[in-house]
């Protein structure tokens, strides 16, 4: 999940100021990138090995019928909680 965004957001300059296409289509980019993230969460059916991920991921895990979300911690590694 990327933490930045892909263009910087820089004011309009005066070329821009009549169009806005080129500023407006970064904000676009940038809100389209912002709905993906925060939208899509796919189901894994296996839990986690210590090497998936970066410290921050969250996943949604079943396992044999049980709905678990996992969080990679820092000092901790993967960490889950059970769903009910």
């Amino acid at each position: 999940m990327p933490l930045d965004q892909r263009q910087k957001v820089s004011p309009p300059t005066g070329v821009d100021i009549k169009s806005l296409k080129d500023f407006a289509s970064i904000i676009q980019y940038a809100f389209d990138d912002l709905f993906q993230d925060a939208h899509i969460h796919s189901l894994r059916t296996t839990a986690p090995s210590a090497s998936d991920g970066e410290v921050g991921d969250i996943f949604l895990v079943e396992l044999s019928g049980v709905g678990y979300i996992y969080a990679k911690l820092p000092t901790l590694g993967w960490k889950r909680v059970a769903l009910s």
